[in-house]
């Protein structure tokens, strides 16, 4: 997983590409959905420019990593329902 968002995270957002990282706990790391983006774009590149693209590279609030998780959600054209209750 390291190895991958290191090597994609240039390719996926060309312009602002998100800080680096080491991979160590699931809850922290996975939060922003950017290495889930990351390693989606890997497998399918296509949806870089649709989805992965319109996501905020450094992510400072809780809005925008539910904005982020909500774009990954859209690419695996899950339909989930997703209700907030509170965000911090």
């Amino acid at each position: 997983m390291n190895e991958i968002f290191e090597s994609e995270r240039q390719n996926v957002w060309t312009e602002r590409p998100p800080s680096t990282r080491w991979i160590v706990n699931f809850d922290f790391d996975l939060m922003d959905g950017l290495v889930l983006a990351t390693l989606m774009a890997h497998f399918a590149p296509f949806l870089s420019e649709k989805y992965f693209s319109k996501m905020y590279t450094d992510p400072a609030t809780a809005e925008q990593c539910l904005n982020n998780s909500l774009l990954v959600l859209a690419a695996l054209k899950a339909r989930f329902v997703i209700q907030v209750s509170k965000l911090k």
